[in-house]
């Protein structure tokens, strides 16, 4: 598991994504995607 997490960051980093990922920016996307899931069970 170590490894796995070890190769996640360095895609990462590579890519410089970290900037992205901050806490008010994850927020967010949760909140986008678990409203298009509540969506797809009203209809």
């Amino acid at each position: 598991m170590e490894e796995l997490i070890k190769q996640i960051d360095e895609f990462n980093k590579k890519r410089d994504w970290d900037k992205f990922h901050t806490p008010k920016n994850l927020a967010k996307s949760i909140s986008i995607e678990a409203g298009e899931l509540v969506r797809m069970f009203s209809m």
